[in-house]
C-alpha cells in the first residue's frame, strides 16, 4: 500500500507516514492503531510483531539516544 493511501486512511498526513517507515519519528499508540486498521491489519498483530522485533533493533534505539544526547 502506497504511502498516500495509508495516510488518507488513517488521517494522519503523507510526510508523517514516511516518517514512521524512515524511522524519523516514533508513532503514538493512538496512531499505531489508526496506521493498523488503514492498513487492515489487527493493531495486537502490529504491536506482537513490534515486541517481537524490539530486541533485533535494540542498537538503533541505543545510537539514536546516543546522538540526541550528543546534540545542544
Amino acid at each position: 500500500m502506497k504511502q498516500g493511501k495509508v495516510a488518507e486512511d488513517s488521517g494522519y498526513e503523507e510526510k508523517y507516514i514516511g516518517y514512521l517507515e524512515h524511522r524519523k519519528h516514533t508513532p503514538t499508540l493512538t496512531a499505531m492503531i489508526e496506521i493498523s486498521n488503514a492498513l487492515r491489519v489487527s493493531p495486537l498483530e502490529t504491536l506482537t510483531r513490534v515486541l517481537g522485533l524490539m530486541p533485533k533493533f535494540a542498537y538503533l534505539e541505543n545510537s539514536a539516544s546516543t546522538s540526541r544526547r550528543d546534540t545542544p
